[in-house]
């Protein structure tokens, strides 16, 4: 009788080793590099703080629109926020870089998790045939009823709680890893869904970015212009002064408004430094007539006049229809 509870808790036994033993599956050993959704999410979190500091400065650059004299302060500007541009597109690039490497990381864990719970299934099916095929001789209730002993009776009962359990066991591997394929196909879809949107906000950015990179150069060209035109207004006005004489005013005809008149008194090189220091703050008159314009003069002789007409014709400033 002991020979024959013997082999039978052997049997037992060995039964559960061999089925608990496809259990141990091959775990997945994630590279100590792997890309965590914190490190995206950190990433935009800087990203949103790019874009704040754009939004201020876009506020500045509409309060300066209005001001003649703010160009190279809007230019500033439009340069910071071509900076932090840049960033953000260098920024958006590195989140998808690391979405690449997340939908790869993920598509592994994915394919192992499916290859696990194939494998679990086997064995659930595998042990679902086996108690089938053995029928009434696998019953529990046969096993304890042809207990010739208490103690056998007992033995039969550990013995079959430890199949219960392994079979429970079983079932419940079977049940996390189908939760576990589905966790990581959720999460793949997510990481493509929000790489995506990544790439949609680079093309907008970029496009963004060409936007501002246009507008200051515009606005460089407007400088460039600007600069231009101080220049040969002093070089106009100090041909004038030089000569001892006093620029009285300047005169336009407007094509809607007719003459227009503005009132200088310039009789030195100081008078035209402050006149020009405000000219910055400003369009001149002539701006209303593509450049085109009258200075009424007092000179202290012809000869002064005339050394004045050959200084703009020399310098290419004197219109003479």
């Amino acid at each position: 009788m002991k020979k024959k509870r013997y082999f039978r808790r052997g049997l037992s036994l060995l039964l559960a080793l061999a089925l608990f033993l496809p259990l141990a599956g091959r775990e997945m050993v994630m590279e100590s590099s792997a890309v965590t959704k914190a490190e995206i999410d950190a990433l935009k979190d800087k990203s949103g703080s790019i874009a704040s500091q754009k939004k201020e400065i876009q506020s500045q650059l509409k309060a300066l629109q209005a001001d003649k004299s703010s160009a190279m302060k809007k230019k500033q500007l439009l340069e910071d926020q071509i900076d932090l541009t840049r960033q953000e597109i260098s920024n958006i690039n590195e989140q998808i870089a690391m979405y690449d490497k997340l939908i790869n990381e993920k598509t592994v864990e994915l394919e192992q998790a499916e290859a696990d719970e194939k494998a679990q299934f086997e064995l659930f099916c595998r042990r679902m045939r086996y108690m089938e095929e053995q029928g009434e001789e696998t019953s529990y209730w046969a096993i304890l009823f042809s207990s010739s002993s208490f103690a056998e009776l007992l033995d039969s009962y550990m013995m079959i709680e430890e199949i219960i359990q392994y079979d429970n066991k079983v079932v419940d591997d079977l049940v996390a890893l189908q939760e576990k394929v589905t966790a990581d196909r959720t999460e793949l879809e997510e990481a493509q869904t929000e790489q995506e949107e990544a790439k949609a906000r680079q093309l907008a950015v970029q496009e963004e970015l060409k936007g501002q990179e246009a507008e200051v150069d515009k606005l460089i060209a407007e400088i460039n212009a600007q600069e231009d035109v101080l220049e040969e207004m002093e070089a106009e006005l100090t041909a004038m002064v030089d000569n001892g004489c006093t620029v009285l005013d300047v005169v336009v005809e407007h094509p809607l408004y007719g003459e227009i008149t503005g009132q200088l008194q310039l009789s030195s090189r100081y008078d035209v430094q402050q006149f020009l220091e405000k000219a910055q703050c400003a369009a001149p008159l002539s701006s209303l007539t593509k450049g085109v314009h009258i200075h009424n003069l007092r000179c202290p002789s012809e000869e002064a006049f005339q050394r004045v007409r050959e200084r703009l014709t020399a310098l290419e400033i004197l219109y003479d229809p």
